[in-house]
């Protein structure tokens, strides 16, 4: 009587595909919070890129007043920021309303805007202190405060704003 074995009858993890293999699947498989925050800096990105290049427009090009161009630049990249946010960066999250959401997004964008206009007012003197052009100095400042109010907006928008509710504790 012979006795055959059929190959792969007992499994070789050495074998195994890396995705079939659990102690490489965290290799291939990007952890969720890096991929969390990729995401985030992306979305933050575009948003600054928008904000800075609308800011650019009104107030260099067409000469509108700093603050409100400012304003209108920075709302229109929270809007922009707002819905990325909602149905990519934190797609796999538990929503809350998008009303309550959305509120609460925008009071922590309005409380970085006012942070984000006092900057650009604060540092635009100093920037023309080194720059000659009045046009480079504003764009520097709006760039530089730009930073600081993101850093602000994603630290309680991460905390508070898109964090997931808390669920019911069941006894």
């Amino acid at each position: 009587m012979q006795i055959t074995f059929r190959q792969n009858a007992i499994p070789n993890p050495s074998r195994q595909s890396p995705v079939e293999n659990p102690r490489n699947s965290a290799a291939v498989q990007p952890n969720d919070k890096i991929l969390g925050i990729g995401r985030y800096l992306a979305v933050g990105l575009l948003g600054t890129i928008l904000d800075i290049g609308l800011y650019a427009l009104l107030h260099i090009v067409l000469g509108m007043p700093i603050l409100l161009a400012n304003s209108i630049a920075y709302c229109t990249g929270m809007i922009n920021n707002y819905f990325f946010h909602r149905y990519w960066t934190f797609a796999n999250r538990t929503h809350k309303a998008v009303g309550l959401q959305l509120s609460e997004f925008t009071v922590v964008s309005l409380s970085g805007l006012i942070v984000n206009n006092l900057l650009v007012l604060l540092l635009g003197q100093p920037f023309s202190l080194l720059i000659t052009s009045d046009a480079a100095s504003d764009l520097l400042s709006k760039v530089a405060a730009q930073g600081l109010s993101m850093c602000w907006n994603f630290l309680v928008n991460h905390l508070w704003t898109f964090r997931e509710p808390a669920k019911a504790l069941h006894k």
